[in-house]
């Protein structure tokens, strides 16, 4: 005390996330509806709600940005294909590549605790069950105490591992390391489902439509624009 504390004046760029709608339409004839004790309106609701979420994640990872969200990939060839940004496999295991690319990050003042790493289900597998015999013998990860005596890895060097089914075909063979603590998704209203027998012919044919709906905005830009992400090639 009694001296001038420090000032430090902190500016945030500014990023637009346009909410766009996701809707899905499942109709199903009153008589299956009356019929299967529930089981027809169960099974519509479930697809539905799978078929928003895979939207969700096409978005995320693939988005174009026209007339919807900027996902990761559009985002790092437009804004963040920079060779900083880059990690590519090398004459090395999986594991070792996706360890450079932590590196990377942290190298740049983001700590490992807040990462997690997301790849293609077929990368996922390859490296899980990789051997090392080209290098120093042995397995990237041991079969007795990985994935092939107890449930698939979920961590590599502590990073939570995700796999996504959905992952862009042409982008099997790439990761991405994400800050995950610094991605902002929105949602706008709730997801909701919608009934009705009476829109369009529906009354006529005798089927009723249920109509899934949710706002969705997501923008990948500011991420990859400032090393938020880690791309990791070859994997």
């Amino acid at each position: 005390y009694g001296s001038n504390k420090d000032i430090r004046d902190f500016s945030f760029g500014r990023a637009t996330a346009t909410l766009y709608t996701i809707a899905q339409i499942a109709d199903i004839g009153n008589q299956l509806l009356r019929q299967s004790n529930g089981a027809a309106e169960a099974a519509a609701r479930r697809r539905l709600g799978k078929s928003v979420a895979v939207a969700e994640s096409q978005f995320i990872t693939n988005g174009s940005g026209t007339n919807q969200p900027t996902g990761f990939f559009p985002a790092i060839a437009a804004f963040g294909n920079v060779a900083a940004f880059k990690t590519t496999l090398s004459s090395q295991p999986r594991l070792a590549a996706l360890g450079a690319g932590i590196s990377a990050m942290e190298a740049r003042g983001i700590p490992a605790d807040n990462l997690v790493i997301v790849m293609h289900p077929t990368d996922f597998w390859e490296t899980a069950t990789e051997g090392l015999s080209s290098y120093t013998g042995g397995w990237a990860v041991d079969p007795a105490g990985g994935a092939a005596a107890n449930p698939p890895i979920t961590s590599a060097w502590g990073v939570p591992i995700r796999r996504d089914p959905y992952w862009p075909s042409t982008k099997v063979g790439t990761a991405l390391i994400i800050e995950r603590s610094e991605v902002d998704i929105y949602t706008g209203q709730e997801y909701r489902i919608d009934v009705s027998a009476d829109g369009g012919n529906r009354f006529d044919q005798n089927i009723t439509g249920f109509r899934a709906e949710e706002e969705f905005g997501f923008n990948a830009e500011p991420y990859v624009r400032t090393g938020r992400v880690q791309k990791v090639l070859g994997i």
